[in-house]
């Protein structure tokens, strides 16, 4: 089985690729036939690979899917935050 790691800085601040490669070899036993991090601004994304059948001994992770997958993440971590705000506001208001 292989994993997947992610890091989202809620502060804004750049992820630090030695945080995500630690965190990508404590999976080592999750996936011990490939690892790659990718890390762009407050996010950062990794995953350790273990092939399964002979046909994944040519696959590798898309990351360009996984940068799509980062915008939504944050898109979504903001929504939250503004849903949050909002109800602390209305809450006010009524009591």
């Amino acid at each position: 089985m292989s994993g997947i790691v992610g890091i989202y800085n809620l502060d804004s601040c750049p992820v630090e690729r030695k945080n995500l490669g630690r965190m990508v070899d404590i999976l080592a036993h999750r996936g011990p036939d490939g690892v790659d991090v990718w890390c762009q601004g407050s996010i950062g994304l990794g995953h350790r690979l273990l092939w399964t059948t002979p046909e994944s001994l040519l696959e590798k992770l898309p990351w360009r899917l996984l940068v799509v997958y980062a915008v939504l993440i944050r898109l979504l971590l903001l929504s939250v935050v503004v849903w949050i705000l909002l109800l602390s506001v209305v809450w006010r208001v009524i009591f």
